[in-house]
């Protein structure tokens, strides 16, 4: 059995079928594209994938651009990084196109679209994952994700697990800077601060199908605000906030979840708390929250869900691209 099967077939019993389950309409979103941001690399006329980005998306992609333009332009070499030249470019492939390729991966070992992806190293298909955004402390891959700011994302990695043809960077800490630097001139990600993912394509599914907020309030309360997607059918779903503090919990509490402002448990420690909303009919995470702390409440207060939805205007396609470093300067 050829290599590239018999390391994947394994992991894409679990994963593959959990993708496409995600990928359901109104399951987590409405999703019709991918949006593919692709950094790539060549050497002597041989392409190899730096690191892939697939970004699930509502609506079509934005109208007069090409297919596959290249957003680095003719500035292809990286001072201190000799004989190779690289490129970043973005492109679009619909749902349908992906799911196709997915299968055709299961018997070739190589995920191409119709749109000719990069080459890439020995895959192996990682569980799919829940990143929440950032709380008082970073989450790492938020760094390369785009726009993870609301109610977190799905991801599914294929990892490079060999990485063959990129030792001239993994070996070379300087090189890693300098490529960090180069690619930050065209899209916000911090390629550089996630180098044990170069080589690896990842399948980002932000979940659009509501908008929820974890906020402190008035009276020292934690509590989750929801508004439904106008376009998504409402379902039962249920809120957790849990504080920890010492390797202990020291409050919890857990409820079926309605739009609107919802009071989970109330905070007079001041310790970090994290948080969730489950879908108790799909079985799946819809929001997640990271261990934060809120000083003095003063959170939502009585927030209408008609301003909610106003404020948080559900990732679209289009969207300015920006990973959590560059809005932690904004």
């Amino acid at each position: 059995m050829d290599r590239h099967l018999h390391q994947t077939r394994d992991a894409q019993k679990q994963a593959f079928p959990d993708l496409t389950r995600l990928l359901e309409p109104g399951v987590i979103g409405n999703y019709e594209w991918f949006e593919v941001i692709e950094v790539g690399c060549s050497f002597s006329n041989n392409f190899l994938n730096v690191l892939s980005i697939y970004v699930a998306i509502d609506g079509s992609p934005p109208a007069g651009q090409a297919p596959s333009p290249f957003l680095s332009g003719n500035d292809r070499k990286i001072p201190g990084i000799n004989g190779y030249s690289f490129g970043v470019s973005r492109r679009y492939v619909t749902v349908e196109d992906f799911l196709h390729a997915i299968k055709r991966f299961d018997e070739t070992g190589k995920l191409e679209t119709s749109t000719h992806p990069l080459p890439h190293g020995l895959l192996r298909v990682s569980s799919p994952a829940f990143y929440a955004p950032d709380g008082t402390q970073q989450v790492p891959l938020n760094r390369i994700l785009k726009n993870n700011f609301w109610n977190g994302c799905h991801v599914i990695e294929l990892a490079d697990s060999e990485k063959e043809g990129l030792q001239f960077l993994l070996s070379d800490v300087k090189a890693i800077a300098a490529l960090g630097v180069w690619v930050r001139k065209f899209i916000a990600i911090d390629i550089a601060s996630v180098a044990d993912r170069l080589g690896n394509i990842i399948i980002q599914l932000p979940v659009t199908c509501i908008a929820a907020k974890f906020s402190g309030t008035q009276d020292n309360s934690i509590a989750i605000t929801l508004a439904w997607h106008p376009n998504v059918a409402h379902r039962r779903v249920s809120g957790s906030i849990e504080l920890g503090f010492d390797e202990a919990i020291v409050a919890y509490g857990q409820q079926e979840l309605t739009e609107g402002d919802n009071l989970i448990v109330t905070d007079t420690t001041n310790r970090p708390f994290r948080g969730f909303v489950w879908d108790m009919e799909k079985n799946v995470l819809l929001a997640a929250y990271p261990p934060t702390i809120f000083f003095g409440g003063g959170g939502m207060g009585g927030i209408r869900v008609e301003r909610w939805l106003a404020y948080t205007r559900f990732p679209r396609v289009g969207q300015r691209w920006r990973a959590s470093s560059e809005r932690s300067r904004s």
